[in-house]
C-alpha cells in the first residue's frame, strides 16, 4: 500500500468509497490547503464533488493515504497534477 504524501497546493481525487461496479464513484477533486500532520489529514478546498452536488461541500478533511485501516485501498487519494509552482493559480 502506497503512503505517499503530497504538499499544500497539490490538487488531488479522494474517493469517499472503494469503486465498484453499478455503483457511481463517490469522490472529491480539489486543492490541499492545509496539512494537520498529528491527525493525518490534508484540509481540501472542493471544486468538483460527486457525492453531494446540491449543495456540495466547500472544505473536506481527507485522511492521508496510509492512515485508514477499514476503507483503506491503493489509490483512495492521486494527485491530478505534478505542477508544483508556487505561482500557478489554485483555481
Amino acid at each position: 500500500m502506497t503512503d505517499q504524501r503530497f504538499p499544500v497546493g497539490a490538487r488531488i481525487k479522494a474517493y469517499d468509497f472503494q469503486p465498484c461496479p453499478g455503483r457511481p464513484d463517490q469522490y472529491v477533486e480539489g486543492v490541499i490547503v492545509r496539512i494537520d500532520e498529528h491527525r493525518g489529514l490534508y484540509e481540501v478546498v472542493v471544486m468538483k464533488d460527486a457525492c453531494f452536488s446540491n449543495p456540495p461541500r466547500p472544505r473536506v478533511m481527507v485522511p492521508m493515504p496510509g492512515r485508514l485501516i477499514m476503507l483503506e485501498f491503493e489509490g483512495r487519494v492521486t494527485r491530478l497534477d505534478d505542477d508544483t509552482d508556487p505561482e500557478k493559480p489554485l483555481f
